[in-house]
């Protein structure tokens, strides 16, 4: 046998070698994944996180918690395709695009200097975002049960689907109105100390499957 005919036997034993996956070592597609996050301070406390919960992948993380970390943005995050719960409360966020993360359920952004929120998700259930600094709120809700958005300077709230919702916290604001008839699952309203017309707060009256609290017109709680 000539040297010549040992080539495709050994080209037999190297393919296989060469066509290993890219990532042998879980923790290098984590790593990888990371890379993709812009914030450093977001990039720190999932890598912190990661240690202490010993993930080896993202589809791993079904939870998220960085709490006044000085995050300023969250791109990179749809890497993370597995999260239900997100909860960023107290950090610098001032615009927020929220990665298509298709299994979120809970959304916490309270406490960061947002000015408005236009927030679109068909299954998201809770949605925090209050204590912000929000003036204008349009939401597209259709799973929403809870929302929380008291204690900001909202003066527009409107909303395209929100019919699930069953608990609505809006108190200290500014709003002058609210449209309160597309809300059909809606069992407590908390509107007190927002500046609306006592015919509104008539007609809220009026809904008897709701709890509303309210304080009538702004004189009366200025």
């Amino acid at each position: 046998m000539t040297p010549n005919q040992f080539i495709p036997l050994i080209t037999l034993i190297v393919l296989p070698f060469f066509s290993a996956p890219a990532y042998a070592n879980p923790d290098d597609a984590f790593a990888t994944a990371l890379q993709y996050i812009s914030d450093a301070n977001l990039r720190k406390c999932l890598q912190k996180a990661q240690a202490q919960h010993h993930w080896k992948t993202t589809k791993e993380v079904t939870q998220i918690k960085c709490h006044s970390k000085k995050i300023s943005s969250i791109q990179g995050l749809e890497q993370f395709v597995e999260v239900t719960e997100l909860s960023l409360f107290n950090n610098n966020i001032e615009h927020l695009q929220l990665p298509p993360l298709t299994k979120l359920r809970k959304l916490n952004i309270a406490k960061n200097p947002l000015t408005k929120l236009q927030l679109s998700h068909p299954a998201l259930e809770e949605l925090f975002v209050f204590s912000a600094n929000l003036q204008f709120l349009h939401l597209n809700l259709p799973a929403a049960t809870t929302i929380r958005a008291n204690n900001n300077r909202i003066e527009e709230f409107s909303y395209q689907r929100l019919s699930q919702l069953n608990k609505l916290y809006l108190f200290n604001n500014e709003l002058p109105t609210m449209d309160i008839t597309r809300l059909p699952a809606l069992a407590f309203l908390d509107v007190r100390q927002n500046p609306m017309p006592d015919e509104l707060y008539d007609r809220m009256d009026q809904l008897t499957h709701v709890t509303t609290f309210h304080d009538g017109n702004a004189e009366d709680w200025q």
